[in-house]
C-alpha cells in the first residue's frame, strides 16, 4: 500500500490541480511531480512566464504566488510501479472537507484521465465549480508534444 502526502494549498487557492498520487520517485522524495522527465514543473513555470525554481521549496511558492493548489483524489492505494492503469483499492482523500476549507476553488483541473476517473468515482460535481481534464504530464505520455500540451493546461491561468 502507497500512501499521498498533504497537498500544496493556501486560504487563496482559486484553482486545484488534482492527480490520481505521487509516483514512486515522488513518494521517495516526498515532492509532486519529482520524476525529471514529469513535465509538470516546467509547464506551470511556462504558463506564468516564470523561471522554473529548482528547490522544491520554490517551486511550492510558485504555485501559492498563483493561486494553484495541488493534491491527489488517492491517499492510499496498492500500485506497482508509477503507472495510473496499475492503481487497485484506493482510498480518496476528503476533497469535500478540502473544497469546505478552501471557499475559493473555482477550477478543478485533472492532471490526466485516470483522476478524473478516480475523482468521478468517488465524488459529485459541483454545480459552483468548473472542471477540466487536461493531459497528463507523465513521461508515460510522452505522445501529446510541449506546445499541445501548454496550450490545454493554460486553462489554469484565471
Amino acid at each position: 500500500m502507497k500512501t499521498s502526502f498533504p497537498p500544496v494549498a493556501d486560504e487563496n487557492a482559486r484553482v486545484l490541480i488534482l492527480g490520481t498520487m505521487p509516483g514512486d520517485e515522488s513518494l521517495h522524495r516526498q515532492e509532486y511531480y519529482a520524476h525529471t522527465r514529469n513535465r509538470f514543473w516546467k509547464l506551470i513555470a511556462a504558463i506564468f512566464n516564470e523561471t522554473l525554481p529548482e528547490s522544491y521549496g520554490e517551486r511550492k511558492k510558485l504555485l501559492l504566488k498563483h493561486h494553484v493548489a495541488v493534491w491527489d483524489v488517492a491517499e492510499a492505494a496498492e500500485r506497482e510501479r508509477s503507472l495510473d492503469s496499475a492503481i487497485v483499492n484506493e482510498t480518496p482523500h476528503d476533497l469535500d472537507r478540502f473544497f469546505d476549507d478552501h471557499k475559493k476553488i473555482e477550477l478543478i483541473c485533472f492532471n490526466g484521465q485516470k483522476a478524473a476517473a478516480l475523482y468521478d468515482r468517488y465524488f459529485n460535481r459541483r454545480q459552483a465549480m468548473r472542471y477540466a481534464s487536461l493531459p497528463s504530464t507523465s513521461p508515460a505520455n510522452a505522445a501529446i508534444g510541449w506546445t499541445e500540451l501548454l496550450t490545454q493546461w493554460s486553462v489554469i491561468k484565471i
